[in-house]
């Protein structure tokens, strides 16, 4: 919760990269996936450019491998939820989701690394960002309808 706390608090990417490397120095691979999965977005995805392609492909899956065992890393949903290309084919392998989700909100597909928020339904996807818009203005994206209500 700390490295947490501090990586939210970062005002520039340096700053946050300075956390990163003394966390990735003193822990390992799996904490810095923790580490870049608790940063803010455009932070996270600058940090993984700066990685060698190895490495890179080492630590979103670990990041993956964080949100698809969301009970045992995250129980209490403290922290963000991450996409990745691997979470897509998991899910759509499993048939939560018949095809590559897109945003419920305006439609778009998901960047690798994003921040994401599910739907009380589970089953649907929303930009973080379209939903903290659709929030400023009163509604409440989480809930009502959505395309799942129709397959009922």
């Amino acid at each position: 919760m700390e490295t947490f706390q501090m990586l939210q608090k970062c005002k520039i990417f340096n700053d946050c990269l300075s956390i990163l490397n003394d966390v990735y120095k003193e822990d390992g691979e799996l904490r810095l996936a923790l580490a870049l999965n608790d940063c803010k977005e455009r932070y996270r995805r600058d940090a993984l450019k700066k990685l060698d392609p190895e490495m890179r492909l080492r630590i979103v899956r670990l990041i993956s491998n964080v949100q698809l065992d969301k009970a045992r890393f995250d129980p209490r949903s403290l922290f963000p939820s991450v996409i990745t290309e691997e979470i897509i084919n998991t899910l759509v392998a499993d048939k939560k989701l018949k095809e590559k989700p897109s945003c419920e909100i305006c439609h778009d597909t998901f960047n690798e690394c994003a921040d994401i928020i599910w739907k009380n339904c589970g089953r649907h996807l929303m930009h973080l960002e379209c939903f903290k818009f659709r929030k400023g203005f009163g509604e409440m994206p989480l809930i009502g309808p959505c395309a799942c209500i129709e397959e009922c």
